[in-house]
């Protein structure tokens, strides 16, 4: 089973999952409130879990590296998920996917 994410890198990796190109530490720290020494640590905590891979470089104020995830957030929530689904039994796999297909997002947003 995947080890949670914490808030912090679930704010990083939104980020990411959002973007159409590779994100670094600038990106981040121009969308969030969140320190560079604590992105570092973010960063370096999500690489150590192969969550996201270098893919490069980019030149704002210097040059910094840039990632991209490794897993997908459809992805990512199944994994999470997976020791909690493999105890469940055919018909309520049956009803977890149409809870999911029924889902409405601005029913949990009222």
């Amino acid at each position: 089973m995947l080890q949670p994410l914490t808030e912090s890198e679930l704010t990083v990796m939104e980020l990411m999952w959002n973007s159409d190109v590779p994100i670094g530490s600038y990106e981040i720290l121009k969308n969030t409130t969140f320190k560079g020494d604590a992105i570092g640590r973010i960063l370096r905590n999500l690489r150590k879990r192969n969550i996201i891979r270098p893919v490069g470089t980019s030149k704002t104020i210097r040059i910094r590296t840039i990632y991209e995830p490794t897993i997908t957030k459809a992805e990512w929530i199944v994994e999470s998920m997976k020791d909690y689904l493999n105890t469940c039994d055919q018909d309520e796999l049956n009803e977890i996917s149409k809870k999911i297909e029924n889902y409405k997002r601005s029913d949990y947003n009222a």
